[in-house]
């Protein structure tokens, strides 16, 4: 399965709230309604930033979706569909900023989770250190911050679900406006109280895989959001 991930700013002119009541309330309902599209689509989830005190890095995201699709010449088909070039892709500037996006194609891998998803959650976009391949990264990722965060017994308190999206090689990448992320972790959380004390007790080890020339902070981009599923409804 091929995950589509994409974060916007919001456009000129609107608060954070028209820009999130707009994503949800008509272009959400606009996607749904083009059956052209979603034929295509395996899933749809909307996600609504909010401020949980993480560091923009020059990058202040006010939204996200998600997409699911068999595979990447099934999203270039539902990107290309007469009726959502017509309808939805007229609709997307007027919500969000399209020079202000970040985007990952990915396939996904769920390493922790409960029954219960949670309603709060973390995204952060990886970059990578210059120098260090997509390829040797991701091992670290894994076998160094995947390992520690997922034995931590107080790191599992708080975590409800933990899943590493790794972006597919750039050849295959199909959209212009993606910049070189390696992957996107995203993490559920009860509350958004379990979301800050796990901030509180991850910072040091986001601190040792930094001081240690493996993940670019200055480069990542990290938020907070709440989630709405559009497809399947």
């Amino acid at each position: 399965m091929f995950k589509f991930i994409i974060a916007f700013e919001r456009r000129p002119g609107l608060t954070r709230q028209e820009a999130q009541d707009y994503l949800a309330e008509k272009h959400g309902l606009l996607v749904s309604s083009v059956p052209e599209f979603c034929r295509h689509c395996q899933g749809y989830v909307q996600n609504f930033a909010f401020d949980a005190g993480l560091p923009s890095e020059g990058f202040d995201v006010d939204g996200a979706a998600e997409l699911w699709f068999d595979n990447v010449e099934i999203f270039i088909a539902a990107y290309a569909e007469p009726r959502y070039l017509e309808l939805v892709r007229p609709d997307e500037p007027r919500f969000a900023n399209p020079d202000r996006m970040v985007a990952a194609f990915t396939t996904e891998t769920t390493l922790f989770e409960k029954s219960d998803h949670g309603a709060v959650k973390l995204f952060r976009f990886l970059a990578a250190t210059p120098g260090i391949s997509d390829a040797d990264f991701a091992d670290r990722w894994q076998n160094e911050y995947g390992v520690a965060v997922t034995g931590n017994p107080r790191l599992q308190d708080n975590i409800a679900k933990y899943v590493q999206n790794w972006s597919t090689p750039p050849a295959s990448n199909p959209f212009p406006l993606a910049r070189p992320f390696v992957g996107v972790d995203q993490f559920w959380f009860a509350d958004s109280d379990a979301l800050q004390q796990f901030l509180s007790t991850e910072r040091d080890i986001l601190k040792k895989l930094s001081n240690g020339s493996s993940i670019d902070l200055a480069n990542s981009v990290s938020f907070a959001a709440t989630e709405r599923r559009v497809l399947p409804a």
